[in-house]
């Protein structure tokens, strides 16, 4: 059963009687009178409960007077009962004043018990009684702390409405206690409502507020702090203004439920709760405030410090190791990719440390994600922020790789063999392992590769913009893994301007490989001028013009400006054209150095390539010439040494590899 406040009553009465029998029974009280002035009101207000009958406060009011004015020896006690029986019924006082006074003559009891005797019990019943005896001489400290209390008991039950001659009184007679009483406690709740309406106003705002955004969790200190203190400041402000109007209205229903009298008392307390309120409450605000604000700066600027450190960190060690995202599908490069968390599958952009935090990034299902490539960041699962593809890069070195050329030049050939032979040769004397980014890739590279080695056809490229051909390159020497993009498009891709511009990887390209059909320079030969080349298809000089045309509209290149991405110019199938007619200018003697192009250089001066060589020597400030055959197993000729020098030329990593594997 649940304890009510008549049930709690009901017990400290009925606590109250029964010490009253076990006192009587050791101090062998003969005093009838005695009592019946104190057993009669406790009994009447054990049984009266929360009922507001007048007979019985009148016999509780009558029977409490007598025991205030008992003197032993009395031999008219029955006038005297009938005489306090009528002030009784006239005063009339409600129960929740009798109760309140009942509980203050037993606490006067008490407190001069203990004034008088300090802890001793021994004879504790005879100096109690004695103690009883005498309350006559406090009777009137028992009224009014009896009224005053049940006066506030009554401002939180909310139960009193009688307007009879005790209030009227009890009123007028506590004037010179209660108003002081009333002031003293208005201004002690002013201060605790002035603390209590910071706290809970900072409460509020700091910690029962949530700090979700997006799918993820933003971090105190990053700038929720700063607007936490803005609404904070506002918010007690506006809390000190609501809580005096509360006040206001609580007084206007005091004088509409209490009268006049106990209105004008409550309305005392009220009034110095307002002014407390008003100025002790904003200067506690104002001083807290400024001590928040500076306690929540210096976590701020610790903070924001620490976050710096690691994003900057983070920054330059990307940077330092070249590490981007480059989507092999839709050409994409960006920063990072878009992780996702293995708990919700919730996709998290730019996940570095920042305000959502620094080391960790609290996601909405409260898992907790790695926010630095310093603390694993990169084997979380990822996927391309454009077009959503899965991105396995896992933070590596890129290395770009267009490989440009004209129908048939034999661009798929080309790198295919160039590939396996830096495999064999350089990687693996530099123990450097290479693995496929995909199955499907790895098995189709072995396909072509098993073409080229039986001399079947390879096979045109259909796509005009193709995915990227990715493998991956690990060492032990490596702080990162390094990821090749391949990029082999359709010869025709180059025979339309509208199709390079749509090229994305141009754009952030390591290093180009223009791969040339030797008959474009065997016909040239032949026909004594490259530029009168009557063949079909692209030639040579046009792709490069394209290329130079997609850097500066697409790129901003000024036209006198030079193209600083490396270029090397492949002249492949030389063991079917090239080789044999320039077998003087570049021998079996030469290998793929400076000689070979300076060799070829000289070639296509003497063949007519003036252009061709103009333009290079204009707009690239490096590129060099290679030859290059999938048939003639030649040092000279290996596909490999173009694109050694091209990735040698991208990454410091491999630039001793490159040398020690030529």
């Amino acid at each position: 059963m649940k304890l009510n406040r008549v049930h709690v009553y009901r017990i400290i009465d009925s606590a109250l009687l029964l010490f009253l029998a076990f006192w009587a029974y050791k101090a062998g009280m003969e005093l009838f009178e005695l009592q019946i002035g104190l057993f009669v009101p406790i009994a009447i207000l054990l049984f009266a409960g929360n009922t507001n009958g007048v007979f019985l406060r009148v016999l509780a009011f009558a029977g409490l007077l007598f025991s205030f004015t008992y003197t032993p020896g009395t031999q008219i006690v029955v006038w005297t009962l009938l005489f306090l029986v009528g002030i009784a019924f006239l005063f009339r006082p409600p129960v929740y004043f009798l109760r309140t006074t009942v509980y203050s003559y037993w606490m006067v009891v008490l407190f001069l018990y203990w004034q008088h005797n300090g802890t001793m019990f021994d004879g504790w019943e005879f100096v109690l009684l004695d103690e009883i005896l005498s309350m006559k001489e406090n009777m009137l400290y028992v009224l009014l702390l009896g009224y005053f209390s049940g006066l506030y008991l009554n401002l939180f039950e909310r139960g009193y409405q009688s307007r009879n001659l005790y209030t009227l009184i009890m009123g007028i007679a506590g004037i010179a206690f209660l108003i002081p009483a009333n002031v003293i406690v208005g201004m002690l709740v002013g201060l605790y409502q002035s603390f209590y309406l910071y706290w809970i106003t900072l409460l509020s705002t700091v910690i029962i507020k949530s700090r979700f955004a997006e799918n993820k969790y933003e971090h105190y200190l990053a700038h929720m702090g700063w607007n936490n203190w803005k609404e904070v400041w506002s918010g007690v402000f506006q809390a000190i203004g609501n809580s005096n109007n509360q006040w206001k209205g609580d007084m206007k229903s005091y004088f509409a439920s209490y009268g006049r009298i106990i209105a004008f008392y409550y309305s005392a307390m009220k009034l110095a709760v307002m002014l407390i309120l008003s100025a002790a409450g904003s200067v506690i605000h104002v001083v807290f405030s400024l001590l928040h604000l500076i306690i929540l700066g210096i976590f701020m600027f610790i903070y924001h410090f620490i976050r710096s450190g690691f994003y900057y960190a983070d920054r330059a060690y990307r940077k330092m190791n070249r590490i981007n995202m480059i989507c092999p599908s839709c050409h994409h490069k960006g920063e990072l990719p878009v992780y996702v968390c293995p708990s919700c599958n919730s996709s998290h952009d730019d996940l570095k440390p920042g305000k959502y935090g620094i080391f960790k990034r609290k996601c909405m299902c409260g898992h907790k994600l790695p926010a630095s490539i310093l603390n694993g960041r990169s084997e979380l699962p990822a996927c391309c922020p454009r077009c959503q593809t899965v991105h396995t890069g896992n933070e590596s070195t890129t290395i770009a790789i267009p490989i440009l050329g004209g129908k048939m030049a034999g661009k798929t050939s080309f790198w295919t063999l160039g590939v396996e032979q830096l495999n064999k040769d350089s990687f693996t004397n530099n123990d450097i392992s290479l693995k496929w980014d995909s199955a499907a890739q790895s098995a189709e590279f072995q396909q072509q590769l098993h073409r080229i080695r039986t001399n079947m056809p390879v096979g045109q490229t259909a796509a005009l913009v193709p995915e990227a051909w990715t493998f991956k390159l690990e060492s032990k020497k490596w702080a990162r893994k390094k990821m090749v993009y391949l990029y082999d498009p359709s010869g025709a891709a180059f025979e339309r301007s509208d199709m390079m511009k749509k090229m994305e990887y141009l754009s952030f390209a390591d290093g180009m490989i223009l791969v040339i059909d030797s008959a474009f320079l065997t016909e040239t030969h032949t026909a004594g001028h490259f530029e009168q080349r009557q063949t079909n298809g692209i030639s040579p000089e046009e792709i490069i013009d394209r290329l130079l045309l997609y850097y500066q509209e697409e790129l901003g290149v000024k036209v006198h400006e030079k193209i600083t991405t490396p270029l090397a110019i492949v002249v492949h199938k030389a063991d079917a054209g090239f080789m044999p007619l320039a077998a003087n200018e570049v021998s079996a003697a030469q290998d793929h150095s400076n000689d070979s192009h300076e060799a070829c250089k000289q070639w296509l001066q003497v063949n007519g390539s003036h252009n061709l060589l103009r333009k290079l020597e204009h707009q690239f400030t490096t590129y060099r010439f290679f030859t290059s055959s999938v048939l003639a197993e030649s040092e000279q000729t290996k596909p490999a040494h173009a694109l050694a020098w091209i990735m040698s030329l991208s990454d410091n990593g491999l630039k001793d590899s490159e040398k020690r594997g030529a």
